[in-house]
């Protein structure tokens, strides 16, 4: 049976409200976050701003080199 325009607009509407919330959520553990990955590269010998993209792409030489060793 297809559903109605009212039942097709509450899923939209609850998507609508999960997704502000996890954005919500993600707001909140953003600064979080950039603290770790600052301390990440620091701890690596990167001196300066180091992002989530920086620690992103440090993994994935690292993972690769203890595959290759």
């Amino acid at each position: 049976m297809d559903k109605t325009n009212d039942q097709l607009d509450a899923e939209c509407i609850a998507l609508l409200d999960r997704v502000d919330d996890l954005r919500r959520e993600l707001r909140k553990l953003e600064p979080e976050l950039t603290k770790a990955c600052h301390a990440f590269g620091k701890r690596r010998g990167f001196i300066g701003w180091f992002n989530e993209w920086n620690v992103r792409n440090t993994l994935e030489v690292e993972r690769t080199r203890e595959k290759v060793a």
